[in-house]
């Protein structure tokens, strides 16, 4: 099998999206950008083979000014149709790293019209735990103007309070680990249970990720989770699906 390299400039590079769906108002209120590779020879490759490569070749920034740019011109679009959304968008440490990447932001934001708020910027929580005292001040910096951050893949290993007090999130994503035992295990209920209600203590909307088949998304709603994102509610999609997938009226009926 061919070794993996990555193409020149955003050849071969795209992002779907999928939807994010808010129990209380029962609708499809957010949405997360998911970047996507197509390799002539390979295929579709996943972001976990590609990213360590783009992070390591110094190729991050500019894949990551790109998510932004594609995300904000959908959410102009999303505007112009009167649809509110609010976009997650990943991030790496090593693009908040760098100096110009405030501007680059301040930029994307003004040429696009995208009001901040619209905005959420996604980190791992490997990310978050290993870079807190480096990360504080950006993402304030970046809070300040408007726009919120999500904490990504909560509870996949690297769980700690700490942080959580220490970073300016206004989210949290319960990974998949979480949900997919649901309902069948009474340890992973008993910690959900548990999870939603402090992580609203703390502050946090809480989305539930994974979400794959009605018994979970009916637990989740009954104990108070604000957001469920899965494959049962909508699978990722390009952004022309995308916009006629949300224009179309959505109501979650499951069989007993």
């Amino acid at each position: 099998m061919r070794l993996l390299q990555l193409p020149p400039a955003q050849a071969g590079f795209s992002l779907c999206y999928q939807p994010i769906w808010q129990a209380s108002a029962r609708c499809f209120s957010r949405c997360e950008a998911l970047l996507r590779l197509h390799d002539p020879l390979l295929g579709t490759v996943p972001p976990e083979h590609f990213i360590p490569l783009a992070e390591q070749t110094d190729r991050i920034a500019a894949l990551g000014q790109f998510a932004l740019e594609e995300g904000c011109c959908l959410l102009t679009k999303l505007e112009e149709q009167a649809i509110p959304l609010t976009l997650h968008v990943n991030l790496s440490p090593l693009q908040l790293d760098r100096p110009k990447f405030l501007r680059m932001l301040e930029q994307i934001l003004h040429h696009t019209g995208v009001r901040p708020e619209r905005l959420e910027l996604e980190l791992t929580e490997s990310a978050a735990a290993a870079s807190v005292e480096r990360l504080t001040h950006q993402m304030e910096q970046i809070r300040a103007m408007g726009v919120n951050f999500s904490l990504d893949d909560f509870g996949s290993g690297y769980s700690s309070l700490r942080y959580l007090a220490s970073l300016p999130f206004s989210t949290v994503k319960l990974d998949k680990v979480f949900i997919q035992p649901l309902p069948q295990s009474p340890s992973y209920m008993s910690l959900v249970k548990n999870l939603i209600p402090a992580l609203h203590e703390l502050g946090f909307a809480v989305v539930g990720e994974g979400v794959e088949n009605p018994a979970q998304y009916r637990i989740l709603e009954r104990l108070g989770c604000d957001y469920m994102q899965g494959f049962l509610l909508a699978k990722p999609m390009p952004k022309a699906e995308l916009l006629n997938f949300l224009k179309a009226p959505h109501s979650l009926v499951f069989p007993s």
